[in-house]
């Protein structure tokens, strides 16, 4: 019993600050300490309690498997909602604003656009020209924004003082 008792005491001088620094600073811990350091705990409490901390019966991988089928589960709708309002909103969107902005800013690029579409096709339908006439009328953006700016900080800009 007294061999096991070492490594007992031990492990409690660890996490225990020694006596002399206990009784200078606080007298109640030192009142307490020797409790703590003069216990007797019997070894297959310690063993239970540190199986019970260290392997929990809930954290095994059979356990986790219902919580990842639920999130598939979950997640397979909501994939599903988000293609289709990104294919039936955010694309027609994008499509009616691209062609008003390219009939505005260059109107002989949207006719050869135009041209490309077979009859009774509409822009959302053909991707690949969507990204095609995005690529063509960007400068054209950028021009414009670039006018925006300098109208706003010419408007922005206050007028010198009259004298």
């Amino acid at each position: 019993m007294m061999v096991l008792e070492q490594p007992l005491r031990s492990v409690v001088n660890a996490f225990v600050p020694p006596r002399p620094l206990l009784a200078a600073s606080s007298p109640v811990w030192a009142a307490t300490l020797p409790c703590l350091m003069e216990s007797h705990v019997p070894l297959n409490c310690v063993a239970e309690r540190v199986s019970t901390l260290c392997i929990s019966e809930g954290m095994n991988t059979a356990g986790s498997v219902p919580h990842v089928l639920v999130a598939a589960t979950i997640a397979v709708p909501i994939l599903a909602i988000a293609k289709f309002m990104y294919s039936s909103y955010i694309i027609p969107e994008a499509a009616k604003q691209l062609e008003s902005e390219t009939k505005e800013l260059a109107p002989k690029l949207w006719r050869e656009m135009k041209d490309e579409l077979e009859d009774g096709e509409i822009l959302e339908q053909r991707p690949d020209l969507m990204e095609q006439l995005f690529t063509k009328i960007q400068p054209y953006l950028l021009k414009e924004i670039a006018e925006q700016m300098q109208e706003e900080s010419e408007a922005e800009e206050p007028e010198p003082p009259q004298t």
